[in-house]
């Protein structure tokens, strides 16, 4: 079987975008109210220079929601993968 489509591999892949994922925030464009993510740190290393112009939704669980959201679309894929086998 590749790499790539080998269940520890997408594993391992969906585990490091979900690592990733916590240093980005739900947000709203000020100037027109559309909804964007995107990263709290510039890659300089200091804070995101769009900061000015986006109002952050904050959301209960500190912002990890969308770390949550990619980690039970894995756990829904990871299903359907059983069921249909």
């Amino acid at each position: 079987m590749p790499l790539g489509r080998s269940e520890t591999h997408i594993s391992i892949l969906l585990d490091n975008i979900c690592e990733k994922l916590s240093d980005y925030v739900r947000a709203t464009r000020k100037s027109d109210n559309q909804l964007m993510i995107f990263n709290l740190m510039s890659p300089s290393g200091g804070m995101n220079p769009i900061m000015s112009e986006v109002d952050i939704i904050q959301d209960g669980d500190l912002n990890k929601s969308l770390e949550h959201y990619v980690s039970a679309i894995y756990y829904i894929l990871y299903l359907l993968k059983v069921l249909c086998h």
